[in-house]
């Protein structure tokens, strides 16, 4: 039988790349697509963003034991 070990909510972060070329994304003189200026990461103080919820989904990485 599998058990949890953890489970961590995910959440988008402006990567290097688009951090570099976020004003020119914003002003529409270029195009990007957004996953390439974001990947998810874990979020290290165990919230989830409740609020957001009826807009948004939340994203939940699941660890389980192997044995």
């Amino acid at each position: 039988m599998k058990r949890l070990l953890f489970a961590k909510c995910l959440v988008p972060k402006r990567t290097d790349y688009g951090k570099a070329i976020r004003k020119d994304y914003e002003a529409h003189r270029i195009y990007e697509y957004r996953r390439n200026m974001v990947q998810l990461e874990p979020r290290t103080d165990n919230i989830i963003n409740t609020l957001t919820t009826l807009l948004k989904d939340n994203y939940i990485l699941e660890i389980y034991d192997r044995t």
